[in-house]
């Protein structure tokens, strides 16, 4: 007979069992042991009884594998409590003399989007003011614009530079130059090392520890973060950067808060899923909402709208 390393804990009373993670019946979730050890291998790795109606099952091996995405070794045998700590020293920051001293413009109210956001939401001077600070805004030459990713640690990871059309307020995808990377930028120019560990967080993370009780909304793409900011200032506003950014690690510094997802056109059940692997190592409140995906027709669906969309069109969604 076959010993296994990792198994489903026996029953012994109502206290082996507890809450499941995804349905929040209680006394039906079964956590998986170390057999060496008799520990749990963490909190959220079981299964739960209810398995026509709910279905949960987070395997070790599934939770090793998730440990090992984020950059973490799991430990060799024993069990653990919670996911260990991702260590500081694991990726590279931007000293902040070669953001002072960088080639980046001063005057971000020239930038080709900001220009669009001026006159399609008839933003005041405040208002952009507001935006530009919040959310440290810098230009680039040829009317670029720069999304700094700042961790909410305030280490400068690196930095998107983009061009956007001032008349569609759309993204130029089609010229030399319309998308870069900050630390690409200052590696080819010999300021930065060749060997610089990138890892992104989310555009806006720096804002966190300002706003410790404020629910969060993220979105995909940084501009459409920005144009949230101003509709639904109920919410602090991040943006992943990219459909497939909605993972863990970006997660890690949202711990213990009540987030809404708002994924775009198409990628509703691709975000809902991910969520679940979100909450399995992160603490949190996490609702993807599917307001996108019920309003919009299937041209929409085709050209992937998202919040922002909607919200230049007139037709602003409400989503909580």
């Amino acid at each position: 007979m076959k010993n296994y390393h990792y198994k489903l804990q026996p029953y012994s009373g109502m206290a082996s069992r507890f809450i499941c993670p995804a349905c929040g019946a209680a006394h039906k979730f079964v956590r998986y042991i170390d057999t060496s050890t008799g520990q749990y291998v963490n909190e959220k790795v079981g299964r739960c009884e209810r398995s026509e109606s709910c279905g949960y099952h987070y395997t070790p091996r599934e939770y090793f594998r998730d440990l090992r995405r984020l950059g973490i070794e799991p430990p060799p045998s024993s069990a653990c409590q919670s996911a260990p700590v991702i260590k500081s020293d694991t990726f590279s920051v931007i000293p902040a003399e070669l953001i002072i001293g960088s080639a980046l413009a001063s005057q971000p109210e020239q930038t080709a989007l900001l220009k669009f956001f001026v006159s399609h939401l008839h933003l005041t001077s405040a208002q952009l003011k507001w935006l530009i600070d919040t959310y440290c805004l810098q230009s680039a030459s040829y009317g670029r614009i720069v999304f700094p990713q700042i961790d909410a640690s305030g280490n400068y990871r690196t930095a998107k530079i983009m061009a956007y059309n001032p008349t569609t307020g759309h993204r130029m995808k089609d010229r030399p130059g319309a998308f870069n990377w900050l630390h690409r930028t200052l590696i080819t120019s010999g300021k930065l090392p060749a060997d610089f560990r990138l890892r992104q967080c989310l555009f806006g993370e720096h804002l966190l520890p300002s706003h410790p009780l404020k629910p969060v909304g993220i979105v995909e793409s940084e501009k459409t973060a920005l144009i949230c900011a101003l509709t639904y200032p109920k919410l602090l506003w991040l943006a992943t950067g990219g459909k497939y950014n909605f993972t863990p690690d970006r997660f890690m510094p949202l711990a213990g808060r009540i987030i809404n997802a708002i994924p775009d056109a198409g990628s509703y059940r691709f975000w809902a899923v991910k969520a679940k692997a979100i909450t399995r190592l992160v603490r949190c409140q996490l609702h993807v909402s599917d307001c996108i995906e019920r309003v919009a027709t299937l041209e929409q669906h085709q050209a992937g709208i998202d919040i922002a969309d909607l919200i230049l069109a007139g037709r602003p969604p409400q989503f909580f």
